[in-house]
């Protein structure tokens, strides 16, 4: 339901499916699905120092679906230089 979701499962998977660093990220994402609903629910409860403690968590996933998009990036260049030999 999020933007990079509708994005990943419609034209992201039209274009990259066949890429392994393309399903690289869709663990990635799921995660921060699971991070970051947990974080408001800490707040709405109150917990705000367990929703604290998690935002570091958030922010290593934030850097690991960057970099895997970056590799995806990569290996979709380097598609595209193999393509025009």
């Amino acid at each position: 339901q999020c933007r990079f979701g509708r994005w990943y499962y419609g034209q992201g998977r039209l274009r990259y499916n066949r890429l392994p660093e393309y399903a690289g990220v869709e663990p990635i994402h799921d995660q921060v699905h699971e991070v970051g609903p947990r974080i408001v629910q800490l707040c709405n409860a109150g917990e705000i120092e367990a929703a604290r403690a998690l935002i570091p968590q958030l922010h290593e996933l934030r850097e690991r679906i960057l970099d895997q998009l970056a590799r995806l990036q990569r290996a979709v260049a380097g598609g595209l230089g193999r393509a025009e030999r």
